[in-house]
């Protein structure tokens, strides 16, 4: 009877934490309310809490930590192109492949066309490198008329393989000629 007493008795009683314990959650959670701000801060250099600016509040912290948070971001400079090379492995008979089955752009240029034939997708594009190129049989196409193109884009996809005709001053030309 005793033992069912205790454990009535430890049932019904409230549970309260240790001090150290609140004391310690109230901590982590505070640190947590101050660098969620400051990173807003960082990010958005309008931001304001109690009408003082965050960057301020930023910079002081900063000072004090002797820049131990500080970050690589530099968020002054634009933002640049990465060189990438477009590879298409030729098969014959103006048909190509890629190293999966994604066709990239081969330069910046605008899509003039999207049509779905009975072969599948047709895209035509006008590259900037004075190339335009014809894309048949796709099974999907990612772009619609008028998108502009980054070189390496993703124009489709296709199956097993996709037929290409490259265009340079009304004549077709070799993929390896595109570049000349």
């Amino acid at each position: 009877m005793n033992n069912i007493n205790g454990i009535r008795k430890r049932i019904n009683s409230s549970h309260k934490h240790h001090r150290l314990y609140v004391v310690i959650i109230s901590a982590l959670l505070l640190a947590s309310i101050t660098l969620a701000t400051l990173i807003y801060g960082k990010s958005n250099t309008d931001a304001k809490i109690f009408g003082i600016p965050l960057a301020d509040i930023n910079k002081r912290f900063d000072n004090f930590f002797g820049g131990l948070f500080q970050s690589n971001i530099n968020t002054s400079t634009p933002d640049q192109t990465v060189s990438t090379s477009v590879k298409y492995t030729y098969l014959g008979n103006n048909y190509y492949e890629c190293e999966d089955q994604s066709v990239p752009a081969i330069a910046d240029g605008i899509v003039n066309t999207v049509a779905l034939e009975d072969s599948g997708y047709y895209v035509l594009i006008s590259y900037k490198n004075g190339v335009t190129a014809q894309y048949f049989e796709l099974t999907e196409a990612f772009v619609k008329p008028n998108d502009n193109l980054k070189g390496s884009d993703t124009i489709g996809a296709y199956e097993t393989k996709f037929k290409a005709l490259f265009i340079k001053n009304n004549e077709v030309i070799k993929y390896e000629n595109i570049f000349d």
